[in-house]
């Protein structure tokens, strides 16, 4: 046998497949594949979602919880001047979210005058927002912060909340979830 030399085939191999062609299996019909794989394919998407947010969801949760635990922890650790900022700063930042927000070069004393016009119903004295008054003293060092006055300011926080839920409740909803998650 040279390479360059063509065999011919062997005769017993040709009359078997003559005689004996192979008979192909039948094949599956798409119909009756396709939607079990597709609902097989499914349920095991929804299964690794479920178990991804399964995970998910309480790791957010403990991680929130921990972060309100050292919030509080900073909170009790903070002077009395320290508190009072950071609850002037949490009013505003309400009273900015309610369509309030104080204008570029408007003092603390003008916001309050603009308030009073707008919301009448939030000021029953004149001593009703002395909190922001009382802070720009704070601010330029003529005023020190008393115990009775951050009262003021957290009991005014609470009046606030109170009024625009009157207003909106689905905006003091957003607003009380804001507040919750940002720790503001």
């Amino acid at each position: 046998y040279l390479g360059w030399q063509v065999r011919k085939p062997q005769a017993d191999f040709e009359d078997h497949a003559v005689k004996n062609p192979p008979t192909p299996a039948p094949l599956p019909t798409l119909e009756e594949e396709e939607p079990e794989k597709e609902k097989k394919e499914g349920i095991k998407g929804w299964i690794t979602l479920l178990k991804v947010i399964g995970i998910i969801v309480p790791v957010c949760m403990l991680l929130l919880f921990l972060e309100k635990l050292r919030q509080k922890r900073i909170y009790k650790q903070m002077s009395c001047e320290q508190k009072f900022v950071a609850e002037v700063k949490r009013n505003l930042w309400i009273l900015a979210k309610a369509g309030y927000k104080r204008e570029d070069f408007e003092t603390l004393a003008e916001l309050r005058q603009r308030i009073s016009k707008e919301l009448p119903e939030l000021f029953e004295t004149k001593e009703d927002w002395n909190f922001l008054t009382e802070y720009e003293q704070y601010l330029y060092g003529e005023e020190k912060v008393s115990e009775e006055l951050l009262k003021d300011t957290i009991a005014k926080k609470e009046e606030i909340l109170l009024w625009l839920k009157t207003e909106d409740k689905k905006y003091y909803m957003w607003i009380k979830l804001l507040l919750f998650v940002s720790g503001y």
